[in-house]
């Protein structure tokens, strides 16, 4: 009788942790991230805009596929990202691809609070643990401090109540506009918005949650910011332009990094699959497959040798 109630109540806990794991949120999305020059041989020359508002709307209205053709004949380029996310429970991994880095994968189960930060081409794996990031803000602010003891009282005062001033900055809100345009993108019914952000046009089209996506995707990002202290910075989370809402592709008008003249960012989230990821999208490759390990600091270290 005894065995038959150990039996029993290990049958009963399998069943409680099944349906536990089946509760978990598994999810797989596709993602294309490109940044195009604007040639501006686009415009037909018989049209006169009468503000500059209305050059940027219709650049935006340009398909994606002519920008990218008019720059590439024009001998620009076009620098084009591919991310996958993929969610299982309390294990997140972010795999990017592109021509200039490669293949690189962060992942964390933020259960444990580490991230793992890994280089495929290079074989190199850089563990990011949450102390690390308390220790490079400590540096940081040593690093500020030194350079403020050589400014004058007045223009130290000035900078400390700058630094004050973006502390306690409230978290950017965005005032998206319902435009009144629908089309279908990537499988998804979307409607368009637009959101002015400082000298930035957006547009979004952004499409019903089905799945419940938004929730998870909120999730993880608290879990984050938790983990690492994060605050609201001057990005822009395409998430949360729209709440509520899916963004399946968020476009905006804005100034290259690197050369400083006008681009479109295009953000599109091709797929999403509500399914459990394989497992060896979470696996950190290790000793055997050649692989080394580096902590967070010693790649800071050796990022600023080499710019000095």
């Amino acid at each position: 009788m005894k065995n038959f109630k150990l039996i029993i109540g290990l049958f009963l806990a399998f069943l409680f942790l099944t349906f536990t794991n089946s509760l978990q949120a598994q999810y797989i999305i596709e993602q294309i991230e490109s940044e195009i020059p604007i040639n501006y041989d686009l415009i037909p020359e018989d049209i006169e805009f009468e503000v500059p508002e209305d050059e940027i709307n219709f650049i935006l209205k340009i398909p994606e596929r002519k920008l990218k053709e008019a720059a590439l004949a024009a001998g620009s380029e076009i620098r084009e990202e591919k991310v996958t996310t993929y969610i299982d429970g309390e294990n997140v991994a972010v795999e990017t691809e592109s021509e200039g880095m490669g293949k690189v994968t962060m992942i964390s189960g933020s259960k444990t609070g580490v991230m793992y930060y890994i280089m495929w081409s290079q074989k190199k794996v850089i563990e990011i643990k949450p102390e690390d990031m308390d220790k490079f803000a400590e540096k940081s602010n040593d690093a500020l401090e030194k350079m403020l003891e050589n400014m004058s009282p007045e223009m130290k005062a000035q900078v400390r109540a700058e630094m004050e001033k973006e502390k306690n900055k409230s978290p950017v809100k965005y005032d998206a506009q319902l435009t009144g345009r629908k089309m279908k993108l990537y499988g998804f019914n979307c409607e368009e918005y637009r959101v002015n952000k400082n000298e930035d046009t957006i547009i979004i089209w952004a499409s019903n949650d089905k799945s419940g996506i938004i929730k998870e995707i909120n999730r993880v990002s608290n879990k984050f910011d938790e983990l690492f202290n994060s605050s609201a910075d001057e990005g822009v989370d395409e998430w949360q332009l729209v709440p509520g809402k899916i963004p399946v592709q968020v476009r905006t008008y804005t100034s290259s990094m690197m050369m400083g003249e006008p681009v479109l960012f295009i953000q599109s989230i091709t797929k999403i699959e509500k399914k459990k990821p394989s497992a060896d999208k979470f696996r950190v490759p290790g000793k055997k497959e050649g692989f080394t390990k580096g902590a967070m600091m010693d790649m800071m270290m050796q990022t600023r040798s080499k710019e000095e």
